[in-house]
């Protein structure tokens, strides 16, 4: 057997064992042969099912899970989920993940950046208010940075706020920025509840300074609850 490649998803780590350069399997599924490992984002709730159909748990719409079986009969990936439940799900519920993208939890408001598989950074943030505006919270699902901006005006219907940072990642204008009317104690869990942004993800100016020199135009972002 060739070398043993460890991949993580989350605080899980498994090990693939090694056949010819580039092929692994899963020896504690008897797995088929496994081409790669990729972060993949789940486009709907879909079962996870052991290698016999039996149900283990459900994916939720925009969870990510790490696709680690490239082809599998009846149409069916193995992925593993970031508790570390693995198993088989549909094909078809799987959208792929750029080699580097960024993850924001809105339940726990934090920011990760993944890059070839690792986990390169991660940050607190502050997401949109759920309980204002028309269009709630900050928005949920499988999106992309469209461009970047720099020493750049937020403008909206009562503000007009400079910013030296905004990274933009959908077509309803959010994005991430630099915050400078934000105290470093407002950087928790639930201050989006209450007094959170207009939809876009603040940032502290260190963090999106550091996320500029990781993420490109076109690396996809997942945001979920």
């Amino acid at each position: 057997l060739g070398d043993v490649l460890t991949v993580k998803n989350g605080a899980n780590e498994i090990e693939l064992k090694g056949l010819e350069p580039g092929e692994y399997y899963l020896e504690e599924t008897k797995a088929p042969t496994i081409y790669e490992a990729k972060f993949s984002c789940v486009m709907y709730d879909a079962n996870i099912v052991d290698e016999n159909g039996n149900y283990l748990a459900t994916a939720y719409q925009f969870e990510k899970v790490l696709k680690m079986d490239a082809n599998y009969q009846n149409n069916h990936r193995l992925v593993m989920l970031d508790n570390g439940i693995t198993g088989y799900i549909e094909a078809n519920a799987l959208r792929e993940l750029t080699d580097t993208f960024v993850e924001v939890d809105i339940s726990s408001q934090m920011l990760y950046v993944y890059s070839n598989g690792e986990c390169v950074m991660t940050a607190n943030v502050i997401t949109g208010n759920p309980n204002t505006g028309s269009t709630p919270g900050t928005n949920i699902g499988l999106q992309e940075i469209l461009y970047k901006a720099y020493n750049t005006n937020l403008v909206g219907p009562t503000w007009d706020v400079p910013v030296d940072y905004f990274f933009c990642f959908n077509y309803d204008g959010e994005g991430f920025h630099d915050a400078s009317w934000r105290t470093e104690s407002e950087y928790t869990a639930d201050t989006y509840t209450w007094n959170g942004s207009h939809g876009c993800v603040n940032m502290k100016h260190s963090d999106v300074s550091n996320l500029d020199n990781l993420i490109s135009t076109g690396d996809k972002v997942l945001i979920h609850k």
